[in-house]
């Protein structure tokens, strides 16, 4: 926020305060001001008088002049193109201190100069804020300018600026009446500000109809005003608007943006003369394309709020008007436009279209909801001073006016209690008058009437900070904080992540970290249905717009990039969470795996990464946690094939809670078809951090010898090698250490519809020496089961 001390003087007596005193007292009540700045930073200016001017002997486009400066008359050559006898210019002297050089006597071409007219560009005013005929040439001051006199004084560059840094709570500070209020406040001095209440009630009966259609805007307020003057601005007008960077173009156009200044409010001026149908209404479900004030034409799409007349489109609500109704020379009436605007709508149109006006800026942040009347009265109070207004109509309005005030109950014991200090109720008191909360002191306790520009009164404690960053933070008893020892550490979720982040770093992987805000494409096909997507109401761009529902479609991005980066081998994974409506949270681990990884290139060794790799990876880590196999369970992926092979992946059990999804991606995926064959996994970290796991067991190497027994079954083609295993680890108990697959077969010899399985089952006991009857009579006991339930045949 930009604050024109020239213009605070307006408003208050600051005859003994200094700019650097304000800032320290602004800085102290939680307005921090960041820098100071001078309107112009030249030294050693006067206004003069051109007597003389005549063309330089020695060349074609100089000019010696003499110059009144009220001391004494000075030679200067100057080489602008618009230098001429009898105008008032700026005149650097001897000495002087421009932005880019300093001024001394010299000889140019033969001819004395004794010092430089200048352009307002040469004093240090900013190109934007010049009209293209002062960007060619010298200032030429007006006839009134007195010779020898201050040009930045009478040009109104004398001021000073300072850049304030405002919390996100305190947007009533970004307009000029409410800092003026706060500043009043802050010094204990009074504010005097224009007294415009009730100026936009005069007017006959109205022709005028405003309405909206749309949630995002709740009040609209119009008035016609069938009669202006365009005409330059007044001095102060154009120095107001010239402190925070505002071009001044005519009367009319100037009052509305002085009036957004003033009140923090945009207003929108019409030429009444482009809208003939004498109706305005806001919508909110239209797509077109449209030509805004700047010329360029634009896209809106339902959501936008849009400002219309019949079937017209005349502008983007609370951004920019359109070309087709803009006040232009000819204008002799307007409409004006008055509205609140839903600050959300107002951001998402404003980021999507790539316009941050300063209407825009305005209406993002939290507005007063008296606003609009206090605008539109400032509005017509203006345009009738300077703007001759006539044939001014009753204002149309949309909407309920509020109330605004808001009544709170007080007291001293609350305040002090809370903030460790010992204000009496008067000096208490005396904050809220200085505040203008109109405190009314009854007993014990103050009543206050909180003006509606402090939206961000609503509770004591809100009464507590004003009294405090009025009042001195240095009141605040020191005292030493209560700190209880506490031992640091990892929670157990904490340990189970970094457990699984070593497991996999072990294996080889490396650790990404996507964004969690995705575009509407990696939501479209999860890795398993949870629900609706979770879409920000304020993204910050499209790309940005929904909380992703699977972690795996961020990592084949991730691996995407790796291979247009030549990077062919790459074996990742990435722990994140995924959200969904109604707003649950699920953490997920995801991997991706290269189809392989060379291990040697000379001696042409690499390592394939297949089904069975990924497999025994999640199987790794689920291990590790403490869910070992007999408790695992992979079984055949019959709903997760968007990504996956419906052929070459599994589902995950863990006892009969679902997991998630392993094996090699589907072979549709551009991904496969430009890298080949990849492997990939996607677990509920949040299902596996909620089981209760088994404890990990460490014991010695068994003293007695081990017995192996192999076993080749021919069984049918539908029945699992896990489900087999799990059959051979209950039925034998503790002394089935170990049952492991180690051949598969089809082909000749084999019947149709069957395979042939060779497991390899390991018995071991840690107590005795196991002897080969005992063996055999569980070895048969295990082959009746298999037998019995998966119609196994023992081939011979």
């Amino acid at each position: 926020m930009q604050l024109s001390i020239n213009w605070l003087k307006s408003y208050m007596d600051l005859s003994d305060i200094t700019p650097a005193i304000l800032r320290d007292k602004l800085t102290s009540a939680g307005l921090e001001v960041e820098r100071i700045e001078q309107g112009s930073p030249a030294t050693g200016l006067t206004i003069g008088l051109v007597l003389t001017c005549n063309p330089h002997p020695d060349s074609d486009h100089l000019k010696c002049t003499t110059v009144d400066v009220g001391s004494t008359v000075l030679s200067i050559v100057c080489g602008a193109p618009n230098v001429a006898a009898g105008q008032k210019v700026i005149v650097a002297m001897d000495g002087a201190v421009l932005p880019q050089i300093v001024i001394k006597k010299s000889v140019i071409r033969g001819q004395q100069s004794e010092g430089m007219i200048c352009s307002l560009s040469e004093i240090g005013v900013d190109a934007s804020m010049q009209s293209e005929a002062q960007l060619a040439g010298i200032e030429v001051l007006s006839k009134d300018a007195p010779i020898g006199g201050d040009p930045l004084a009478f040009l109104g560059l004398d001021d000073t600026i300072l850049e304030i840094s405002l919390t996100p709570n305190r947007s009533d500070c970004y307009a000029m009446w409410p800092l003026a209020k706060e500043i009043g406040a802050i010094l204990d001095r009074p504010v005097t500000l224009p007294d415009c209440e009730g100026a936009a009630d005069i007017g006959g009966p109205t022709s005028l109809k405003v309405a909206s259609e749309a949630k995002g805007c709740p009040t609209f307020l119009g008035k016609v005003i069938g009669s202006v003057t365009l005409k330059p601005s007044p001095d102060w007008i154009v120095k107001a608007l010239h402190s925070y960077g505002v071009k001044s173009i005519n009367n009319v156009v100037d009052i509305s943006n002085l009036v957004m200044l003033e009140t923090g409010q945009p207003t929108h001026f019409y030429d009444k003369d482009k809208i003939p149908l004498r109706q305005i209404t806001v919508k909110d479900n239209i797509a077109a394309d449209y030509t805004a004030l700047d010329g360029n034409t634009y896209s809106c799409t339902p959501g936008d709020l849009m400002i219309t007349t019949g079937d017209k489109l005349i502008g983007f609500a609370g951004i920019m008007g359109g070309d087709d109704s803009k006040i232009l020379d000819t204008t002799t009436g307007i409409i004006i436009e008055v509205a609140s605007f839903d600050r959300v709508h107002i951001r998402r149109t404003s980021r999507r279209l790539g316009l941050q006006t300063e209407a825009a800026v305005h209406y993002q942040r939290v507005m007063e909801p008296l606003t609009p009347y206090k605008a539109m009265d400032r509005c017509v109070a203006l345009l009738l001073q300077y703007a001759d207004a006539k044939e001014i109509e009753a204002t149309a309005i949309y909407g309920i006016k509020p109330s605004g005030e808001l009544k709170l109950l007080t007291d001293e014991k609350f305040h002090n209690k809370l903030l460790g200090t010992n204000f009496s109720l008067e000096e208490i008191t005396d904050v809220f008058r200085r505040l203008d909360f109109k405190p009314v002191v009854k007993g014990s306790q103050v009543e206050l009437t909180i003006p509606s520009y402090r939206s961000d009164i609503s509770i004591q404690p809100d009464l507590s900070e004003e009294i405090i960053r009025l009042l001195g933070f240095e009141n605040i008893t020191s005292t030493l904080p209560v700190l209880v020892s506490k031992e640091g550490g990892l929670s157990l979720d904490q340990k189970k992540r970094e457990k699984i982040k070593d497991v996999l770093t072990g294996y080889g992987l490396q650790e990404v970290i996507n964004y969690s805000l995705v575009n509407r494409s990696f939501i479209n096909h999860p890795t398993w249905e949870l629900g609706e997507a979770v879409e920000l109401a304020n993204p910050l761009s499209e790309e940005r717009r929904y909380y992703r529902t699977s972690v795996l479609p961020s990592l084949i991005s991730t691996a995407l990039y790796q291979l247009d980066h030549y990077q062919d081998e790459f074996a990742l994974f990435e722990i994140g969470d995924v959200y969904y409506e109604p707003m649950e949270k699920q953490e997920r681990l995801s991997i991706i795996l290269s189809s392989n990884v060379d291990l040697s290139l000379w001696q042409k060794a690499a390592l394939q990464n297949d089904f069975y790799r990924i497999k025994g990876m999640v199987a790794g880590v689920l291990s590790e946690l403490g869910f070992g196999q007999n408790r695992v369970f992979f079984k055949e992926n019959i709903e997760q094939s968007e990504y996956f092979h419906p052929g070459q992946s599994a589902a995950i059990y863990l006892d009969k809670t679902f997991l998630g999804v392993c094996g090699m991606l589907h072979p549709k995926l551009e991904i496969v078809k430009q890298a080949g064959a990849l492997g990939a996994a996607e677990l509920d970290l949040s299902a596996i951090f909620s089981a209760k796991a088994s404890a990990i067991r460490y014991q010695p190497i068994p003293r007695y010898p081990g017995i192996q027994r192999d076993l080749a079954l021919l069984i049918p083609q539908s029945q699992s090698a896990g489900a087999l295993i799990n059959a051979i680890y209950k039925t034998g108990g503790k002394l089935v250490e170990k049952a492991e697959v180690f051949d598969l077969y089809t082909g000749k010899g084999v019947p149709d519809g069957q395979k042939s399985l060779a497991i390899r089952i390991s018995y071991q006991s840690y107590e005795k020496t196991l002897v080969e009857a005992e063996i055999d009579v569980l070895t048969n006991t295990i082959i009746e089961r298999l037998q019995r339930d998966f119609q196994a045949q023992i081939r011979s």
